[in-house]
This record gives structure tokens, sequence and C-alpha cells, in this order.
């Protein structure tokens, strides 16, 4: 774990503008996961060179295998700019109320509130505002 506290403060420190989403250490498997994203949005060249300067950085992290990648398009949105950066786009929500899952477009982000279209059900579509907690 001393590793991983290592790592994210380096990557604070020296790219700020890098958002680590999820970062674990697997002793058992000899892994390291970084999922990152920024603001535009993180490419394969970006991780890359970010994992080659972890490694030069920290050699000991050589001893497992190290994964930089963006959190892709399963993972759950978890910070405002991933919802902004999502308008128009379609998203599953979960509605913890209910207990139901919505799916339509994201129209709208004023966050903590987001404004979905859902798809139509029977010919009707609605709007639906839904508080983020």
């Amino acid at each position: 774990m001393e590793l991983l506290n290592k790592i994210e403060k380096y990557i604070k420190t020296e790219h700020p503008e890098i958002y680590i989403m999820e970062s674990n250490i697997s002793e058992s498997n000899k892994s390291v996961e970084l999922y990152i994203d920024t603001d535009p949005g993180i490419t394969i060249n970006e991780c890359v060179e970010l994992s080659k300067e972890i490694l030069e950085n920290y050699p000991e992290v050589g001893e497992y295998q190290l994964i930089v990648s963006s959190p892709g398009l399963t993972r759950p949105l978890t910070h405002e700019f991933q919802f902004k950066r999502s308008v128009g786009r379609k998203v599953e929500i979960y509605d913890k109320t209910s207990g139901k899952k919505i799916i339509g477009e994201l129209k709208e982000v004023n966050y903590p509130t987001i404004k979905i279209e859902t798809l139509k059900l029977r010919g009707k579509a609605y709007v639906k505002d839904k508080e983020l907690e």
C-alpha cells in the first residue's frame, strides 16, 4: 500500500490535471492498477507515457504488472467533469430511492442535479431531474 501511496502522490504532484479515478495494488496477483482521467479525456498515449514515468521513478513497480488505463465506458461516472463530458450520450443510472434503472440521454448537468430524457416507453418520452448522492 505504501508503494501505491507514493505513486498517487507523484501523479498528484507532477500531473495535477490527472484525476485518479481508482487505484489498486494486489500482492497476490503482483499487480498495480491505476484508472485515470482528465477533463477532456485521457488518451492511450498519455497512459503509456505515465506508465513509463512511474517505472522510471519507482523501479520497484517493475516487480508488478502495471496497468494504467482510462476508466472505460462501463465504469460509473463519479466526478462532475465526467457528467458534463457525457451530455448528449446514453447513460444508465440507478435511482436509489425507487431501486429502478433509468436509461436515457443525459441532457443537462447542473451538478449535483442531472436531467435525463428517457428512452421512449409505449410511445412517450419524458424528462426526469435526478439529484445525485
